[in-house]
């Protein structure tokens, strides 16, 4: 596993209720900084129960975990989402993620 990737990647602890960034490379910081606001309303909102980004992140880490899910698009403000997602350890309640980041929005308006 190549976490000096050029793909935007972080890694994420799941515990079920919440999500926590553990490390984010180059390239997820440079996709963040193309659109800063939306990445803020994501961080800000996906550790709020009652958000919908939160219900959704948080099934979508449950489909990760069972292995049916590999990918989550999503639209915040103007710009689509994909996040992927690999599950690479698991422990009792938690699990960690390998997260990729990319903005799909041109696929999304043709």
């Amino acid at each position: 596993m190549d976490l000096a990737s050029d793909k935007p990647t972080c890694l994420a602890l799941d515990d079920g209720s919440h999500f926590r960034l553990l490390y984010v490379n180059e390239e997820f910081q440079k996709e963040v900084k193309r659109a800063p606001a939306v990445f803020k309303q994501i961080v800000n909102e996906w550790n709020k129960p009652e958000s919908e980004i939160a219900k959704r992140l948080h099934a979508f880490a449950q489909k990760v975990d069972q292995g049916e899910a590999s990918y989550f698009d999503f639209k915040q403000t103007e710009q689509y989402l994909r996040l992927s997602a690999q599950q690479i350890a698991r422990h009792e309640n938690y699990q960690m993620l390998l997260i990729n980041v990319s903005d799909i929005t041109v696929q999304y308006l043709k």
